[in-house]
């Protein structure tokens, strides 16, 4: 299976394109997983403990909600759902995880426990964002995973400023939030207060 279009609409807040469709556990865990680490500015996994009750819920055979991919400058010119299906499908390795991470690396954990017993053609609805620029995504990111667990501030800086500073090439022991709660580097400076600054 691929994924299925149904809607196609406009954000006009960030003049992008908002789709819903649906795919199944099969295609999320082939083409969603490898794409769970591709924007370094996200929140590091929860512990798995949090999730053990949607890992056996996944299991019995529930619907999540949805999980929201981006795209970055994939354009079209077709206001026609088919044509915009093919683009997407042929192009799902470019995109990225706005809102699911959680819930794609519970089915994941799910299906390397207990894969047996996954129905895997089960439903994943998706929404779909076609933004034309990073920094729209971002702004829709932010906005999208405030509800949740709040985003500190030092990681809000850090995403907004993305696009504007480079540390990887300095001299000086620079840490990321989600750096920090992976594995702290000792006498390390906080790259929101470099920011800041």
């Amino acid at each position: 299976m691929s994924i299925t279009l149904f809607t196609l609409d406009k954000d006009q807040v960030i003049n992008s394109l908002f789709i819903t469709g649906k795919t199944d556990y099969n295609f999320a865990l082939k083409n969603f997983i490898p794409l769970i680490d591709r924007l370094e500015i996200q929140r590091q996994g929860q512990n798995p403990k949090f999730y053990s009750r949607l890992e056996n819920d996944i299991l019995e055979g529930c619907i999540m909600p949805p999980i929201t991919l981006a795209f970055v400058g994939l354009k079209t010119d077709s206001d026609k759902l088919d044509n915009i299906q093919k683009l997407i499908n042929s192009n799902i390795e470019d995109a990225f995880i706005l809102d699911g991470l959680q819930r794609l690396r519970t089915l994941q954990r799910a299906f390397s426990k207990k894969a047996e017993k996954m129905d895997l053609n089960r439903p994943v609805f998706v929404n779909i964002l076609l933004c034309d620029s990073m920094d729209k995504l971002l702004y829709r990111m932010i906005t999208l995973n405030n509800g949740q667990k709040p985003m500190t501030a030092r990681h809000q800086i850090e995403i907004i400023a993305s696009n504007v500073y480079d540390f990887s090439n300095s001299n000086i022991a620079i840490e990321t939030e989600k750096h920090k709660s992976k594995k702290p580097i000792p006498g390390a400076f906080k790259q929101a207060d470099f920011i800041k600054g």
